[in-house]
């Protein structure tokens, strides 16, 4: 009677044990699929803001882009190379007052583009391919700022994109929605390649 009783207590306490790893591997397959959906949400509004956003700026409707794209508790910096220091220097307001509307297809493409400042021959100078690109792994000019660390982070979050013809810009993910959040006019200025 005792073998059976320590046998059916044997039992019992590996059924438990593999019921409580069900259960476990059950909620990290949950949490994984949460997780994907969430992801799959920010890439899809990521790509509807984008949309908007280049139509916005081939219209030339910078009050709905101000008012719809840039974050007004984060605000826009833009960052530029100084004509007379030739150092890396920035500005920051709540909204962009001009930019070139120039955009020849608003399709764009997730991929890594350079920017070569060939001095010896004019033919390689410029981007490696034109359109529009989206890249979310490159050196963040953010980085070489002297601004809040907090602001750095949204910043570092970021996806890049250039519009070969006339502008390069970040979009920040920040409570939900996706905002411009730096306009970057430096990474194609030749003088940037010498200060980095």
């Amino acid at each position: 009677m005792k073998h059976i009783l320590f046998y059916l207590s044997i039992i019992l306490l590996f059924s438990s044990c593999v019921s409580k790893e069900e259960k476990l591997e059950k909620q990290r397959v949950i949490e994984t699929q949460i997780k994907q959906k969430q992801e799959d949400e920010k890439k899809q509004k990521f790509e509807q803001s984008l949309n908007e956003i280049l139509f916005l700026i081939k219209s030339s409707n910078i009050n709905y882009l101000n008012s719809k794209y840039i974050n007004q508790n984060l605000g826009i910096y833009k960052v530029f190379i100084d004509d007379v220091s030739e150092k890396l220097n920035y500005t920051f307001s709540r909204n962009i007052e001009i930019i070139d509307n120039f955009i020849e297809d608003i399709t764009f493409l997730y991929e890594d583009i350079t920017f070569n400042c060939s001095s010896q021959n004019d033919s390689l100078y410029g981007w490696s391919k034109d359109g529009v690109f989206v890249s979310s792994v490159f050196k963040n000019i953010s980085n070489k700022l002297q601004i809040d660390n907090n602001i750095k982070e949204i910043l570092n979050g970021s996806k890049r994109v250039i519009i070969t013809n006339n502008i390069v810009f970040y979009l920040s993910y920040i409570d939900n929605s996706w905002y411009i959040t730096l306009i970057d006019e430096a990474s194609f200025d030749c003088i940037y390649e010498d200060i980095q």
